[in-house]
């Protein structure tokens, strides 16, 4: 009889017996994010826009909140078409899952009377890494 040895969500017996197969014992929830993760990386960061205010305290860096709903776009790196795009959350978060490769990170529109020299950049994704890029918009202020 052939039996065989699957890591993962089937475990297969591998003794010289028939086969047995059981149900792995980690929650669905749990398997769905491991097999998301499988031949991917994932790009994270916050953004935030700033300085607040003409006036900054010293010494310190100048002040800056968190821009919930910037789009932040991802473009093909050999034919240049959108792969992805994310918002960002209350808190200037946002998380990307992409397969390995190199990318372009583009923007949505940016706030009004704002800037920013982080983008357009180039991003290299690796299999399971993650990669920060954080993203502050300038204001401006002086």
């Amino acid at each position: 009889m052939l039996s065989l040895c699957l890591p993962g969500v089937i475990a297969v017996s591998c003794g010289p017996g028939p086969a047995s197969i059981t149900q792995a014992r980690e929650p669905a929830s749990r398997l769905s994010q491991v097999q998301s993760q499988l031949g991917m990386g994932t790009i994270i960061g916050r953004v935030t826009r700033g300085p607040l205010s003409p006036v900054e305290r010293m010494p310190g860096p100048p002040g800056a909140e968190p821009v919930s709903g910037f789009r932040v776009v991802i473009i093909s790196g050999l034919d240049g078409r959108q792969v992805a795009s994310a918002v960002t959350d209350d808190q200037g978060q946002y998380r990307i899952n992409l397969p390995p490769g190199s990318y372009r990170i583009s923007s949505g529109a940016l706030p009004r009377g704002g800037f920013t020299r982080d983008l357009p950049t180039t991003v290299t994704v690796t299999d399971g890494q993650e990669k920060r890029l954080d993203i502050r918009i300038d204001t401006g202020i002086r």
